[in-house]
C-alpha cells in the first residue's frame, strides 16, 4: 500500500507555515514551492476554514462533504463525495462538478 505522501511532488504542512487555516499561507506557499500562480491551483478541502484558505488564496476550491454551494463565499463548486467525479471536470475548464 502506497503513503499517501508518495502520490504528490510535494506537500505543506502545519509545520511548514507561520498562520494556520483560514490564512492562506499554506496554499501559497504550496503554488510557489510549485512555481505557479495560485490561480492555477486546485484546493479540495472538506472544511469550511479550509475552503475560505484557499479562496483567500486565488486558487480554485472544490468543498466535499455536506455542504451548499453558496455556503462558503467564492467556492468554484461543491461535491458530496470524489467518487463519482470526473478527472476532466476537476482539472479542465469545462465548468463546475456535478452536484454543485
Amino acid at each position: 500500500m502506497a503513503v499517501l505522501g508518495d502520490c504528490f511532488e510535494l506537500s505543506v504542512a502545519a509545520q511548514d507555515v507561520t498562520n494556520l487555516k483560514p490564512d492562506p499561507e499554506a496554499y501559497l506557499l504550496a503554488a510557489q514551492r510549485l512555481g505557479v500562480s495560485p490561480g492555477v491551483c486546485l484546493v479540495i478541502e472538506d472544511s469550511r476554514t479550509g475552503a475560505r484558505a484557499g479562496v483567500a488564496a486565488g486558487c480554485r476550491v472544490l468543498l466535499v462533504g455536506n455542504y451548499m454551494q453558496g455556503e462558503v463565499a467564492g467556492v468554484w463548486g461543491v461535491a458530496r463525495s470524489l467518487l463519482h467525479l470526473d478527472p476532466g471536470e476537476l482539472f479542465g475548464t469545462a465548468g463546475r462538478p456535478a452536484g454543485s
